[in-house]
């Protein structure tokens, strides 16, 4: 792998960031139209936006495992691929959390970025930079990994999909206040 930047992946992940943000807000504003012209109740707009959240939570990981493998720079590897001091610290951190061990992605840039993302820390997946591999120290390397270990320990795929309701919930609020006021 070279040790460049690769501005493909760092135009993928822009994209990819807007293409989700764009698609729920799309979503989002098409239910208030809805609402707004056919007179849905808000249990009935809730109940939509709470469909596209679990559809989303659903189908985004498999949806980012397509956009990462169109990026073409993006290869899972094998445990045994992997240093052998990162290797350990997975086996032992993952043993100690009760968490299964999560495919590893390394992807040919010269940045750091490392991220991780699934529905469950049972089919989670870490993806680092080469340029990590290549330039952190062993322990550099192993916080960082330990930081993604714990986003999958603590389920913040679903935490950060349950977020997403704040906008609805606060939009109820506005709309039980607006009425109030008739």
């Amino acid at each position: 792998m070279s040790n460049r930047r690769n501005p493909v992946w760092q135009k993928f992940f822009v994209t990819s960031l807007g293409v989700w943000l764009g698609l729920g807000i799309l979503f989002f504003c098409t239910l208030i139209y809805i609402r707004e012209r056919s007179g849905i109740n808000d249990l009935e707009m809730i109940s939509g936006g709470l469909g596209f959240l679990i559809f989303q939570w659903l189908i985004g990981p498999r949806l980012l495992d397509w956009q990462l493998s169109m990026l073409g720079s993006l290869t899972w590897k094998k445990h045994e691929e992997l240093p052998i001091h990162l290797v350990d610290f997975l086996k032992a951190t993952c043993a100690a959390k009760a968490l299964k061990i999560p495919r590893i992605g390394i992807i040919d840039d010269a940045g750091f970025n490392a991220f991780t993302y699934g529905n469950h820390p049972g089919n989670a997946r870490i993806v680092l930079t080469q340029g990590m591999l290549n330039t952190l120290k062993q322990d550099e390397l192993e916080a960082v990994v330990a930081h993604e270990l714990g986003h999958i320990y603590h389920w913040d795929f679903l935490f950060m999909t349950l977020a997403q309701l704040a906008p609805m919930l606060l939009y109820m609020f506005y709309r039980a206040f607006l009425k109030d006021k008739k």
